[in-house]
């Protein structure tokens, strides 16, 4: 009686296993082999992008341009301008000869910048010394805590498009990941740098 409930239950088992090792053996027969495939490629520095339509984004990474200014770098992309006044400090963008509030929108880490700055002209007379007193929208930002600039051309979505007719200009500053590799602990970002006071 015990033999013939497990011949029961086993029997059905094998069946099905011995029917599906046959349906595998017949799958494995029609499988074709492919040639090696090589695939060849070539790593493209983001440096050298330049704008293809007219709202495209271009990228400029500061820290592998450590010893170009903030001038150089925004320079470099097409299109791209700044006029940093040397009494306030402030750096304004201009993208395609446009600049100012409602023209480009300039942002630090996601958040636009608005600030309008007037500076005196040093002591000299208004048209007499050649520099006169100046004001105009800017951003105030060290160069050394930056690590990339996106440019945007045209319309953006997001903070980026809002009131920005001719595009926007995101500086993203220092952030942890920039200093502490994957798996260390402690991470040092050193620069040295030296200068004068000369305007």
């Amino acid at each position: 009686m015990k033999f013939n409930i497990i011949t029961r239950i086993l029997f059905p088992v094998l069946c099905m296993g011995g029917s599906q090792t046959a349906l595998a053996e017949e799958k494995a027969k029609n499988i074709a082999e492919l040639d090696t495939v090589t695939v060849y490629g070539t790593v493209e520095n983001p440096n050298f992008e330049n704008f293809s339509k007219a709202g495209s984004v271009s990228s400029r990474a500061m820290n592998v341009n450590a010893m170009q200014s903030l001038d150089s770098i925004v320079r470099s992309v097409a299109g791209g301008y700044t006029q940093i006044d040397p009494g306030q400090g402030g750096v304004s963008v201009n993208i395609r000869n446009m600049s100012g509030l409602g023209r480009v929108n300039t942002l630090v880490d996601g958040v636009p910048q608005t600030q309008l700055g007037t500076s005196a002209n040093g002591g000299g007379k208004f048209h007499t010394d050649g520099n006169g007193p100046m004001s105009q929208f800017s951003t105030l930002i060290d160069q050394n805590f930056l690590t990339r600039v996106d440019i945007a051309k045209g319309y953006n979505n997001g903070a980026a498009g809002l009131n920005a007719l001719a595009g926007s200009a995101n500086f993203k500053t220092i952030d942890v990941e920039d200093i502490l590799l994957e798996q260390h602990k402690v991470g040092v970002l050193s620069r040295f740098n030296y200068g004068n006071n000369d305007l």
